[in-house]
């Protein structure tokens, strides 16, 4: 669920998007209804389980735009919990290659700025350039990895950078041997 190579960062820089399998989607909504039950069972609030069925009902296939606008309505005390539902969102979304992800993200980045260590910051702002590149649409792909998301995007920008050429390449046609 946590791309391996953001384990070691803040709660807010993490990429919680990986793709997940049809068992490990519906093992992990089993688990936050079963977080919530136990919750709600000692009248607490219960504050990472919605976050978990969002995720599990993204991989599920399930229809979460309903979820995400009852989980921003909810007055949560806790601003992490605040970040990192619009964070979630966007990076579900990219993960699918989905319009209105970056809007998500800036969204979260612009919420946790201040919070974030300064290593976490860079390079949160760094992997939002990058995802920023790559083009969206209405329908969904199939769910790609935070690595392959990011390949994609650092491709997509030297492509940009040469437009599609080697930079400062001059072939001589009578050069037969070069």
């Amino acid at each position: 669920m946590i791309a391996p190579a953001t384990q070691r960062l803040g709660i807010l820089a993490r990429w919680y998007a990986e793709p997940l399998s049809r068992d490990e989607a519906e093992s992990l909504l089993a688990l936050s209804q079963r977080r919530e039950q136990e919750r709600l069972k000692r009248h607490g609030k219960a504050y990472l389980s919605p976050l978990l069925k969002l995720i599990a009902l993204h991989w599920l296939g399930e229809a979460t735009d309903g979820h995400y606008h009852y989980l921003r309505s909810q007055q949560a005390n806790a601003r992490h919990l605040q970040i990192l539902t619009p964070l979630l969102y966007g990076q579900l979304l990219m993960s699918k290659r989905i319009s209105g992800a970056t809007d998500y993200l800036d969204e979260a980045f612009h919420q946790a700025r201040l919070l974030l260590r300064p290593e976490d910051y860079f390079m949160l702002m760094k992997r939002h350039q990058i995802l920023k590149r790559i083009p969206l649409s209405d329908r969904a792909t199939p769910g790609e990895t935070l690595e392959l998301l990011l390949t994609t995007g650092k491709v997509i920008a030297r492509m940009e950078e040469g437009r599609g050429e080697r930079p400062g390449f001059w072939h001589d046609p009578n050069d037969t041997y070069g």
